[in-house]
């Protein structure tokens, strides 16, 4: 195809390619304000179970049983950090002023291993998504047995293996990365949705595309008024054609 004839289908189907382009626009825009676009901080916790003392045997208490309760630990754990108790333990720790009804759905939780918890903390701020990470591996290390006390043991140890770990600018371009990238392929599919109509329709639309089915044109009656047309400007092309077999 010519590039002036992928011009024609472009210029002939544009609203497609705005109609799609403008609805990509639209949901990245919304999901940016549901979701903005911010920086990440992630706190990586371990849970151990500690052995029982020496003088006491219990074979709940065993090497293989106590990474079961560790695990099981974890496991817990996913479903309590997005609750409203959590954020509240949380927003009491942050030197800033945080919603905890809004902490309650920032978190992004991630069992990692067997005994390893990952969360990650999304904030407009580097500092503020650190002070949020921070806090909630603190809340888990330090007030723990608060939100598992009813577990087989209060006794179960955490320690804090990344705190607040962030990356940075690096992680704010990706999110923005993401919205062009909605956008690009917005664009993308709205020029293949161009070429796909304009191949399903059978309309001719010009004398070139007469000619070129092998019909012979006899007259055509022109788009508009012609008379309009100065400084040598091409006339547009006609609306309505009569052509005959060659």
């Amino acid at each position: 195809m010519e590039l002036r004839a992928f011009w024609a289908v472009l210029s002939r189907w544009r609203w497609v390619i705005f109609v799609v382009t403008g609805a990509a626009i639209v949901a990245s825009g919304a999901l940016a304000i549901i979701s903005p676009p911010g920086y990440k901080a992630r706190t990586t916790l371990s849970f151990t179970a500690p052995p029982p003392p020496p003088n006491v045997t219990l074979p709940g208490f065993d090497e293989q049983n106590r990474y079961l309760f560790a695990e099981q630990a974890v496991d817990d754990f996913t479903k309590i950090i997005p609750t409203r108790k959590f954020a509240d333990g949380v927003s009491k720790r942050l030197t800033f002023q945080a919603d905890p009804e809004r902490l309650e759905r920032i978190w992004i939780v991630k069992k990692q291993a067997h005994h390893l918890l990952s969360i990650e903390a999304s904030a407009p701020t580097e500092d503020k998504a650190i002070q949020m990470a921070k806090a909630a591996g603190a809340e888990i290390a330090q007030n723990g047995s608060a939100y598992y006390k009813d577990l087989n043991t209060p006794d179960l140890s955490v320690a804090v293996l990344d705190d607040g770990v962030t990356e940075g600018l690096s992680g704010r371009l990706l999110d923005i990365l993401f919205i062009v990238a909605r956008v690009v392929a917005g664009l993308i599919v709205g020029i293949g949705l161009a070429f796909l109509l304009n191949y399903m329709d059978d309309r001719i639309r010009g004398v070139d595309e007469a000619e070129a089915l092998g019909l012979r044109v006899i007259g055509a009656i022109p788009h508009g008024n012609t008379s309009r047309q100065s400084n040598g400007a091409k006339p547009r092309l006609p609306d309505k054609i009569t052509a005959v077999g060659s």
